[in-house]
């Protein structure tokens, strides 16, 4: 059996060489886009925690559209937090 096959391989060299080069090239492809995926995801998680890291809370609008991830960047007032202070404060002092 092995012997036939690699009777089939001497004959057709040029046929086995373009066949393991297709190979090769495509396990690179799917390796570069699994690495390209990975580093992308890391990059987005990275922007996303640096851009919140010195954020003790935050508040969202409500949500307008269905399947919508973001509220929406709005400035608020501070007299609007010193109220969520309060009632964070009311429902939750207890606990603190």
């Amino acid at each position: 059996m092995r012997s036939v096959a690699l009777k089939g391989l001497a004959a057709r060299k040029v046929r086995a060489v373009l066949t393991a080069l297709a190979v090769v090239i495509g396990v690179a492809m799917v390796s570069g886009t699994f690495i390209l995926t990975d580093t992308m995801l890391k990059s987005f998680d990275g922007l996303f925690a640096d851009s919140v890291a010195e954020t003790d809370a935050t508040i969202r609008g409500k949500q307008i559209v269905e399947n919508s991830t973001s509220g929406g960047n709005v400035t608020i007032p501070a007299s609007m937090l010193d109220k969520v202070r309060e009632h964070f404060w009311s429902y939750f002092g207890e606990i603190f």
